[in-house]
């Protein structure tokens, strides 16, 4: 039974709402990120520009290298949108401090990444649900220290029964990010961050809801204070 357990112009609201308060912070660690990434493309071009003969081997080296580092500071990403949605104090220390994370960060993204490349190469569909199925992997492995089997067995618990919502948060999500990008590029650091955020608040209210109002179990009588049986030929009571 599908279950309305976030509002998607709520949790938008708050993404933009934690950018708003947090701009430097948001745009600068994502511009780091960028920054980084753009290093193998510079390498080839200043080896293709000097007319180096192996380019694509130093090409190719300094790519793995790059991708390797590139995932501490996605944990680190990961971690301020976390803070930002718990309404805890992020900082530009936290894109590197989160190391221990590392290997368990990289075997479910590993995961993931053949779970969905699966499910695409099926008939698409079965893809497309997987990854809203298990979509919050990632943020179980970084905010509840899981490693990769169980986190994808707990996201795909905290996904059930609202993951048509989560889709439609997904392309709404999709929207801002494109315009953004239409906007000369710079509203695509304003974007970004505020998708971040939201995501990382739906997966704190998708927590917070997951669980029912908990049923208390009944506890036994005290024997001395049980009900006196009554006679159904008498239906008085004794009188003590």
């Amino acid at each position: 039974m599908q279950v309305e357990r976030f509002n998607i112009w709520e949790v938008l609201k708050t993404g933009w709402k934690k950018f708003l308060e947090n701009p430097a912070l948001l745009i600068l660690t994502l511009l780091v990120v960028a920054f980084i990434g753009l290093i193998p493309a510079a390498v080839k071009a200043i080896l293709n520009w000097i007319g180096y003969p192996k380019t694509e081997i130093v090409y190719w080296c300094v790519f793995s290298f790059i991708n390797l580092i590139t995932i501490i500071f996605n944990i680190g990403l990961l971690k301020i949108y976390l803070k930002l949605a718990y309404d805890e104090k992020a900082n530009y220390d936290d894109l590197v401090k989160h190391i221990r994370h590392y290997f368990r960060y990289l075997g479910v993204t590993i995961l993931y990444g053949l779970i969905v490349v699966g499910g695409l190469v099926l008939l698409i569909v079965p893809g497309i649900m997987w990854s809203i199925q298990f979509q919050f992997a990632r943020y179980f492995v970084v905010d509840k220290e899981m490693g990769p089997i169980e986190a994808l067995k707990a996201s795909s618990k905290l996904t059930k029964g609202c993951r048509w919502d989560i889709f439609g948060f997904n392309v709404l999500m999709l929207l801002v990010t494109f315009l953004g990008f239409l906007c000369c590029c710079i509203g695509y650091l304003i974007a970004i961050p505020v998708c971040e955020v939201a995501t990382a608040f739906v997966y704190r209210r998708l927590q917070e809801t997951q669980e029912g109002p908990e049923i208390l179990p009944e506890l036994p009588l005290d024997p001395s204070q049980e009900t006196p049986v009554v006679n159904p030929e008498n239906p008085q009571p004794p009188v003590e």
